[in-house]
């Protein structure tokens, strides 16, 4: 039964942009007013490319980008 409660997460991703190829591009924003939120998401200030924050997946349904975890 979902009672809407949410299991908190810490990842670590790699600096480095898997859709640009780009290292040390890479910033983390949320959803709660400018602070982190539990759906908070990381974006590629070069492409500007949208990956969740809990998964690493880039967030298009173009593409198939996944961060790298350290």
């Amino acid at each position: 039964m979902d009672l809407g409660i949410k299991k908190l997460t810490t990842h670590t991703w790699k600096n480095y942009c898997t859709e640009c190829g780009v290292s040390g591009k890479l910033s983390g924003h949320g959803n709660c007013h400018g602070k982190w939120g539990k759906n908070g998401q990381i974006w590629c200030t070069e492409c500007r490319a949208d990956f969740c924050g809990v998964t690493g997946k880039e967030l298009s349904n173009i593409s198939r980008s996944t961060l790298k975890k350290i």
